[in-house]
């Protein structure tokens, strides 16, 4: 909240782990006889679902007697001659990658995530609730 809610000053807070969460905050007029004005937002909560493409690459499809021969043909010791570590690092990394791109298929893989809230975040506090539930259950006297 950017907008002064009793007088001049800033005292009421809209908090939230994802800004996307919180649409359409307005501040409305005193709230019966407090000095404080009211806040209203809209709350998002989405549950429908979306299908992503992931293309990942399949190394077990790979032509690798053309990528050795392709590092085969290169003459490292001119390559690296008078280079530094991080320069010889560098070229070589950008030379495998070359070589991934060209020789390696990728596969395309349609992913439906079945609620658009529940990302990776929300995922890990759940298996961390989850964790502490089951380390109190296990730990627990019976009173």
């Amino acid at each position: 909240m950017r907008v002064a809610t009793r007088g001049s000053n800033i005292l009421d807070l809209v908090f939230s782990n994802e800004v996307s969460m919180v649409e359409d905050l307005k501040v409305l007029e005193h709230f019966s006889t407090s000095d404080h004005n009211m806040l209203e937002f809209q709350c998002v909560l989405r549950t429908g679902s979306y299908d992503a493409l992931v293309y990942k690459y399949n190394f077990n499809k790979g032509d690798y007697n053309a990528i050795k021969s392709v590092l085969n043909d290169i003459n490292w010791d001119t390559v690296f001659d008078s280079k530094g570590t991080l320069a010889c690092y560098e070229y070589f990394n950008d030379r495998i990658y070359e070589l991934i791109v060209r020789y390696v298929p990728q596969n395309k893989r349609k992913i439906k995530q079945k609620f658009l809230w529940l990302n990776s975040r929300v995922k890990k506090a759940i298996r961390k609730r989850n964790k502490k539930w089951k380390l109190y259950n296990a730990t627990k006297k019976g009173y």
